[in-house]
């Protein structure tokens, strides 16, 4: 064979697909690109990811889109955490809903900002000792080498905040501001609330100042930033002061103003998601409202306070159902759409129950007429938490079933679950549902900006005890480890039924007095208000609890009742340190 014959013909160049998956992608092999979850993936187990599709026409901002590269500069740890925060946190931090915010602004920014790049690299690796370590960070673990290199970065990036601010750098007041978003997720994966309101408190100032001259551009991106904070100031409304009431309100630009009941249907999740923010927002707004107002200022302005409530009531049925109708629609929603989805429908049912009771802040009855919605929220979030350990069939073992479980995140920026089943544990008086709220929180241990489900958790247990055992000295209900226990002369049960606790043991709930009618919790032990407080040294929880008793005048203090008569309500406070 000649010497021509037999000379290397050059590797012809293979051109890679750019639609399969980021998963195949890194690991250089084929993809079939089958949604949602690629031949490859399903084979091996391994959660299958996929870019985001590009837009065609969208018009650039000031923030290109343009690929993050990895970090120049730095030593291996810190690039390594950089690509962490790239690749984890902001994808945690958004979840189910995507944030431009963070998976886009943020993240570039981080690359030419150095305040913000040093904060990025402490958020980060703060949340890589959460998740090796387990939440909440404990002060013990202050000295480990993560923390450790965690604070120094911290501290490097208040350093160049405070230098770009007295230097008058350009684009000053924006980096400020998102390098304070970063700076109160650091405080708040630390445990520490107190500097975390503090923080949110100078954005918020920073915001309540007025809008610094920009172009449309960077204009845009202000509103993106201000409704950040807007969603952190609604959740840390029920820490810090006795009154929970949010500095800022969500608001709609003027031409997408919600309606009445002829709103269209929601084209998108995420529509759906920037409307429902809004009126929640505003929900809670009233709500607090009318909590700070006295019996005789309810009186005087009944009349447009029932036409607000009634106003806000029907928004609240109106995007129900078009969450429904885009639920049910032809167009077929992915999983985290659909996830999405059954969040909001949780958020909207417990924040309609919570509008429905208060005009009548002195009654916990009211209620009891809502025990089917309390029942919704717990099942829509079993529904989501249990949506991520499915079973499915690989294609390379048709027929075969096998479970995979997707990754959760520890640290969510916005609304999750928490919230609503906390609202379930501490409001909702039928036994089962209430347990079944507490076993949800704590079978899934994150955080979701200001709320750590394992407090919720250990807050609304002690509420659910404190009613259930009677440890307010009613001695109303007792309750049985072991309901096989030597119960005595048993008297009749109102709470229904067993339920099983976190603990695995099982509990039985009796009355041991004249129970209520029916089924219904004793209003002499049920819990009114409760109000958080994390102490300095973030080693107590101080919870005060109200609780209000009808003394009508007849001789003595009477069950919670629906009663008008401002006058006749005792208030009892409670401490507790948890």
């Amino acid at each position: 064979m000649s010497a021509a014959n037999t000379k290397k013909r050059p590797r012809a160049r293979i051109l890679r697909s750019k639609s399969g998956c980021r998963t195949c992608r890194i690991r250089k092999v084929k993809c079939d690109e089958r949604h949602p979850a690629c031949g490859k993936c399903a084979s091996t187990g391994r959660t299958c990811e996929w870019f985001a599709p590009e837009s065609p026409g969208v018009t650039e901002t000031s923030i290109e889109r343009r690929r993050i590269l990895p970090l120049a500069d730095g030593t291996i740890l810190e690039r390594r955490s950089f690509d962490f925060f790239a690749s984890r946190t902001v994808r945690d931090l958004a979840w189910l809903f995507d944030s431009d915010l963070w998976e886009l602004t943020i993240l570039q920014l981080s690359q030419s900002e150095k305040a913000l790049r040093h904060a990025a690299v402490a958020l980060s690796s703060l949340q890589e000792a959460e998740e090796t370590y387990g939440m909440p960070i404990s002060k013990d673990r202050a000295g480990d080498v993560r923390h450790r290199f965690a604070a120094r970065h911290y501290n490097l990036a208040i350093h160049y905040l405070s230098e770009g601010m007295c230097a008058g750098a350009e684009n000053a007041r924006l980096t400020t501001l998102v390098t304070c978003l970063v700076f109160i997720h650091i405080e708040l994966l630390r445990g520490r609330y107190e500097e975390s309101l503090t923080h949110l408190r100078s954005g918020l100032q920073i915001l309540e100042g007025g809008r610094a001259k920009a172009s449309g551009d960077n204009g845009a991106l202000e509103d993106d930033i201000l409704k950040a904070f807007q969603k952190l100031d609604l959740q840390a409304a029920h820490f810090g002061e006795p009154t929970p009431r949010p500095r800022l309100v969500l608001s709609e630009a003027d031409d997408t103003t919600p309606g009445g009941p002829s709103l269209p249907p929601f084209t998108s999740v995420s529509e759906a998601k920037d409307q429902c923010d809004i009126l929640i927002s505003k929900n809670f707004h009233f709500i607090a409202s009318c909590g700070e107002q006295s019996p005789q200022e309810r009186a005087q302005y009944k009349k447009q306070l029932v036409a607000r409530q009634a106003e806000l009531t029907n928004l609240h049925h109106v995007y129900l159902n078009a969450l429904f109708k885009l639920a049910n629609s032809h167009v077929e929603l992915s999983p985290k759409d659909r996830r999405g989805a059954m969040m909001l429908r949780a958020h909207l049912i417990a924040s309609s129950i919570h509008l429905a009771a208060c005009l009548a802040p002195n009654s916990n009855a009211l209620f009891n007429q809502h025990l089917a919605g309390f029942k919704d929220i717990v099942a829509l979030a079993e529904s989501l938490i249990s949506d991520f350990s499915t079973p499915t069939s690989s294609p390379e073992t048709p027929g075969r079933r096998r479970l995979t479980k997707e990754r959760m995140p520890t640290f969510l920026t916005d609304w999750g679950v928490v919230l609503p089943l906390y609202f379930v544990a501490i409001k909702c008086r039928d036994s089962p549902t209430r347990h079944a709220a507490l076993n949800a929180l704590d079978s899934w241990r994150h955080r979701e900006g200001f709320w750590d489900s394992a407090l919720a958790h250990r807050i609304a247990s002690q509420i659910v005890k404190m009613e259930e055992v009677g440890i307010l000295g009613s001695g109303a209900v007792k309750i049985y480890d072991d309901v096989d226990g030597d119960q005595g002369s048993e008297p009749r049960s109102y709470l229904g039924t067993s339920t099983r606790s976190s603990g695995g043991k099982r509990k039985k709930a009796v009355a041991v007095r004249e129970p209520a009618a029916g089924d219904e919790l004793p209003g002499q032990v049920r819990i009114g208000n409760t109000f958080v407080q994390i102490s300095e040294d973030q080693q107590h929880i101080t919870v005060t609890l109200t609780r209000k008793l009808w003394n009508g005048g007849g001789g003595g203090i009477q069950p919670d009742t629906a009663q008008d008569d401002e006058e006749g309500w005792v208030t009892e406070n409670y401490q507790l340190t948890l």
